[in-house]
């Protein structure tokens, strides 16, 4: 459900690529309409509301996902808030992680 302690992102104009330590892919986040998958890695769509990136989609485990990145601190700092449904209960379970700048 979380990313890695450790981020490599990698962006285009319409694609995000978040990979780990290793440089494996875990996450792609496609912008607009245009799409890619990727084997191994959570795909996600995402949109542009104001300074923060939303994507939606589903985790790994098959629920709904619904992720938002923002930056802080001048851009030095990375908060990524993760959102995910509990079972069929509508209820959902929140992490926030933050990552500094290397």
């Amino acid at each position: 459900m979380t990313l890695p302690n450790f981020l490599r992102i990698d962006q285009e104009r319409r694609l995000v690529r978040i990979a780990d330590v290793r440089n494996h892919v875990v996450q792609v986040i496609s912008i607009g309409r245009w799409s890619q998958r990727q084997q191994g890695a959570t795909v996600l769509s995402g949109e542009l509301r104001g300074s923060r990136l939303v994507a939606t989609g589903v985790d790994p485990r098959g629920r709904q996902m619904k992720q938002t990145m923002f930056l802080r601190n001048r851009g030095r700092v990375l908060v990524v808030r993760t959102q995910v449904e509990r079972g069929n209960s509508g209820r959902t379970l929140e992490v926030e992680k933050v990552y500094k700048r290397a």
